[in-house]
């Protein structure tokens, strides 16, 4: 578990590297920049819900929502899979966490408890082509029984 000293400067060092890769994506329609910037926000995200900022954490996983159009778990490249796998659980883990959260309406948390559940499920898709593709590795596999494990408790 990560202290509360460190869960702070690890969210003050991805926001300064966010601000970076914002940049970066700006130069040019280089598909790498925008891969890095959306997983940049994912990683936002979950740093936010660690320190228990659910609107923040939303507010980045949502920034992160339009590049997920321009990558395909189709893709070829390994790096593209990797980040949609991590990107869509950071989504799920959102949704998981407004599910929890006891100020929404019932039907509010049964929506984000059935999208949180979309979402582990495009995440464990994900790491399951890793497998099919025979390109599985012990952090590849970690993953998967990590969103296998989410699912089950859905």
């Amino acid at each position: 578990m990560i202290s509360r000293k460190h869960a702070a400067e690890r969210l003050r060092l991805l926001r300064e590297a966010n601000l970076i890769r914002q940049e970066k994506a700006k130069t040019g329609p280089n598909p790498f920049y925008r891969m890095r910037l959306m997983r940049s926000y994912c990683r936002l995200s979950d740093a936010e819900l660690a320190m228990n900022h659910i609107a923040d954490a939303r507010s980045h996983a949502a920034a992160a929502l339009p590049f997920l159009a321009a990558f395909k778990v189709t893709s070829p490249s390994l790096m593209v899979l990797r980040d949609l796998g991590f990107c869509y659980e950071s989504l799920g883990n959102v949704q998981r966490s407004l599910a929890a959260d006891r100020s929404g309406s019932l039907a509010e948390r049964r929506a984000a408890q059935a999208q949180a559940r979309e979402w582990y499920q495009k995440s464990s898709g994900v790491w399951n082509e890793w497998l099919r593709r025979g390109a599985a590795t012990p952090e590849s596999e970690a993953a998967r029984h990590k969103i296998e494990r989410l699912l089950q408790t859905k």
